[in-house]
């Protein structure tokens, strides 16, 4: 719009503002308008209300009746590991010497080095391995998990 139209249409706007202001709806009509409002707005409340309760049972009445799967014995939960195989270099192990162990991810390959079976369709896996460390941080002994 070019600026003329835009100030011609103001004006019209202003004008007919200002002839509707002294007019008013009666009493009575304004009252009804009011009344039909509120009267909606207590019905969309009781509906909101009313939703969420039925859809808080619906929520509750699945968790209830959805079987929860069963959890295994504590016995089946529990890892289960090789034994510690020695590792043929560097000093061999003292029961006296202070030690530490450390948990490391290591690829399923490595079982081979070992003399241990391995998968051939599973060697890029990694696997969890107990290290064994002596007190100069050479690897004594290491377990994996089976």
């Amino acid at each position: 719009m070019s600026p003329e139209t835009d100030r011609v249409l103001n004006g019209a706007l202003r004008a007919l503002a200002a002839e509707s202001a002294s007019r008013q709806a009666p009493a009575r009509v304004e009252a009804a308008v009011l009344e039909k409002f509120r009267r909606g707005r207590v019905l969309r409340r009781w509906r909101w209300t009313a939703t969420a309760a039925v859809a808080a049972m619906v929520l509750l009445a699945v968790a209830l009746t959805v079987p929860r799967p069963a959890r295994p014995p504590v016995a089946a939960r529990q890892r289960v590991y090789t034994d510690f195989i020695p590792v043929a270099y560097g000093e061999p192990f003292r029961p006296e010497e202070g030690v530490r162990i450390v948990r490391v991810r290591m690829p399923r390959a490595a079982l081979t080095t070992f003399g241990l079976p391995v998968n051939q369709d599973r060697l890029d896996e990694r696997i969890q391995a107990d290290v064994l460390l002596g007190e100069d941080n050479l690897v004594r002994a290491v377990r994996f998990e089976q």
